[in-house]
């Protein structure tokens, strides 16, 4: 054999390799994207799913539990005789935000209230 046949087999095998090797990267390619894909698909799920089953849960992930109410408010608005008026005090009526930053917080806040005060607050 002589070398120009021995370096042309070399080339062959080396494309053949190559050629190989390419197939199963383009494999993997299409399986991560695949699983990319069917992974999104399934938080898309999960997340309508809990939407629709969990819409009235509310969970309270900060360290000092400021948006839940304690059993004691509980029990003190589940006793209230008479109605109660909050009055807020704000620089922008029309926009408490703008001046009570954690009116985000605050709203909500109240609605618990007036749940637990069954409507007399």
């Amino acid at each position: 054999m002589s070398f120009r046949n021995k370096i042309q087999k070399y080339i062959d095998l080396r494309k053949n390799k190559r050629g190989i090797r390419d197939r199963r990267s383009g494999a993997l390619k299409k399986y991560a994207i695949g699983s990319v894909i069917v992974m999104i698909a399934i938080m898309i799920v999960i997340n309508l799913l809990a939407s629709l089953l969990l819409s009235d849960v509310k969970i309270d992930m900060t360290t000092i539990r400021m948006s839940d109410i304690t059993p004691e408010t509980r029990r003190v608005l589940s006793e209230l005789t008479e109605e109660v008026e909050i009055i807020g005090l704000f620089d922008n009526p029309d926009n408490p935000q703008s001046s009570f930053p954690a009116y985000s917080l605050f709203d909500p806040l109240i609605d618990e209230y007036v749940k637990a005060s069954a409507g007399k607050l």
